[in-house]
């Protein structure tokens, strides 16, 4: 990230990744927040991050997923 200056800060610079919510996640994935969380559970979705007591998960780890699961890289049952 930089500052107005265009000096950069911290250690992500650039990062530009948004998190949505796990009812955000099933809307886009067609798919309740609470199938999101137990999916999330069982290691079939990326790990959520944790930002004080609510739990995100990366959009584009989310993209991904769709994208390997679109490609065959992603079989039932199966995780990240």
């Amino acid at each position: 990230m930089k500052t107005g200056d265009g000096e950069k800060v911290g250690g992500l610079a650039g990062f530009k990744d948004r998190l949505v919510s796990f009812a955000e996640a099933g809307r886009f994935l067609g798919f309740s927040a609470k199938t999101v969380r137990r999916m999330v559970e069982k290691g079939i979705l990326p790990k959520p991050i944790r930002i004080g007591t609510h739990w995100r998960l990366s959009e584009s780890d989310i993209v991904e997923w769709v994208r390997r699961a679109q490609s065959g890289g992603i079989q039932p049952g199966q995780g990240v």
